[in-house]
């Protein structure tokens, strides 16, 4: 996934993405019911585990599955793509929210936020032509092309 997005995002721009918190565990997967989803993890949190997200609704609910994956295994499969500057922010409340009586409300959710976001700044290109040539085989490794044009390297 990581190098199909590599492949497609321009020189120098910016990848973020929602995802699941690595470092949530099991033990405080129902403990953000009272805001709406739990987790439900199928074995012990390793790479490749499934991990059940439900959100309740209004009228029923959500289930959606993910797979566990650790924050090396994130870092290691971005910067393999040749992302650089990768950072998870962890959610946070609004101002409005941050100066009312509101925010212990959240309290819970923020000590242990189920999901996250992953930034990360433009792909790494060099007119280095060494560095090219990791990146080709790196990608041609995971089976992908590396089709950077010319001109990235300008």
């Amino acid at each position: 996934m990581c190098s199909a997005i590599a492949r497609h995002l321009k020189p120098g721009c910016r990848f973020v993405t929602v995802n699941n918190n690595s470092n949530h565990t099991t033990d405080d997967f129902t403990s953000t019911g009272k805001y709406g989803v739990i987790k439900k993890a199928h074995g012990p949190l390793i790479d490749g585990t499934p991990v059940d997200y439900i959100i309740f609704l209004d009228d029923g609910f959500l289930a959606s599955t993910n797979y566990h994956l650790s924050v090396e295994t994130h870092e290691m499969a971005f910067s393999n793509a040749g992302f650089r500057q990768v950072k998870w922010h962890n959610p946070e409340l609004s101002s409005q929210i941050e100066q009312s009586n509101e925010r212990d409300d959240w309290s819970e959710f923020l000590n242990h936020p189920p999901g996250g976001i992953y930034g990360m700044r433009e792909m790494i290109h060099d007119e280095d032509p060494r560095i090219r040539k990791m990146f080709q085989e790196q990608l041609a490794k995971e089976g992908a092309v590396f089709n950077m044009p010319e001109e990235a390297y300008r």
